[in-house]
């Protein structure tokens, strides 16, 4: 990494501790790290530059027994902690990260969950500051709520309607955590359990979650799932072994083909296919969240442990008559005195 490079990734650091997380001086602070000890040395760095007290907590010796053992360590290693960080490349074990998140709720930790690290977010998505998404998803809402009704579109084949119900609120992501609401960066969307979804949705960008369908993959399968009434009712697919393992996590679970969440990404410092996979999620569109519901925000009506999230190409978004999304890029109305390269 290049002077300017790391200089770029430091100041990524310095916006997730001082304008995500907000530290105040003489605060405690633990970042837990998983095979990602150079990266939080930045985080350290910026957490004493901002004044406040952090302590270095490597979880690459963390349990794997059961989920109270995991908790049990998570616990210690937080102690009193107000405040903390997990950042983890990938391959972060389910079970360590599901009980941070568990712990951090419990004990109203203010909470940010960074996983799939990389330095080179640091550089470009962790960047955004949280303010000026937090303006871009009120614009995004104010459409939605305006219109209740989306039509997102692609070239590879995505042609879905998405129906909203006042009954389920549209929440937001900023990347800035409460006491006992944790946050994921990078951040940046507006997301909401749909009364309905219909059409066709093909997922040429690729598929994360219990299954994972890179972008190299995707295009070639030609996956198609047809969706009604907010099921899957039909799955399509050119590549024997992937069809076999969507139906396998289909059968998985009675509302694994359940539209759970409907999800349009706000990051402005997510413009381009940059392989990192977290990133590459947040580009302009919308995405599609099979099975998991997040019931006890989004009100959905059902709960499921499985989840596929389906990520389409350069996507057109429309509330009703108003276009949020062109190409994959958001419209210059959402992000006009926002994004300082627009």
């Amino acid at each position: 990494m290049d002077d300017l490079d790391l200089n770029s990734s430091r100041r990524g650091a310095e916006n997730v501790v001082r304008r995500c997380l907000a530290v105040a001086a003489d605060e405690r602070v633990v970042v837990l790290h998983w095979q990602a000890a150079p990266l939080a040395r930045w985080l350290m760095d910026a957490i004493a530059a901002a004044g406040a007290r952090g302590e270095s907590v490597s979880a690459d010796a963390a349990p794997e027994g059961s989920p109270m053992q995991v908790e049990r360590w998570v616990e210690d290693a937080l102690s009193d902690a107000p405040a903390s960080i997990l950042i983890a490349k990938h391959g972060l074990p389910p079970s360590l990260s599901m009980a941070v998140l568990a712990v951090a709720r419990k004990r109203r930790v203010r909470h940010l969950h960074l996983t799939r690290a990389d330095a080179k977010l640091f550089a470009q998505s962790y960047r955004a500051e949280p303010e000026r998404i937090a303006e871009i998803n009120t614009r995004v809402r104010d459409a939605l709520e305006g219109s209740r009704q989306l039509r997102a579109r692609a070239p590879g084949g995505t042609d879905i309607t998405v129906t909203l119900d006042r009954a389920y609120p549209i929440l937001t992501s900023d990347g800035r955590p409460s006491p006992g609401k944790p946050d994921n960066l990078p951040a940046g969307h507006a997301f909401f359990h749909p009364a309905s979804v219909s059409g066709t949705f093909a997922p040429d960008r690729g598929v994360l979650g219990a299954l994972r369908i890179g972008r190299d993959r995707a295009p070639s399968a030609r996956i198609r799932f047809e969706l009604d009434g907010g099921r899957v009712r039909a799955v399509h697919c050119d590549d024997a072994q992937l069809r076999a393992d969507l139906d396998e996590y289909l059968a998985s679970h009675a509302n694994a083909g359940r539209v759970g969440i409907i999800g349009l990404p706000t990051n402005y410092l997510a413009r381009a296919e940059s392989g990192l996979e977290v990133q590459d999620a947040l580009l302009p569109g919308v995405s599609v969240g099979l099975g998991y519901s997040f019931e006890a925000e989004t009100r959905a009506p059902f709960a499921c442990p499985v989840q596929l999230r389906l990520l389409a190409r350069r996507m057109d978004v429309d509330a009703g008559s108003r276009a949020l999304v062109r190409a994959g890029r958001l419209v210059d109305d959402l992000v006009t005195g926002i994004d300082p390269f627009r």
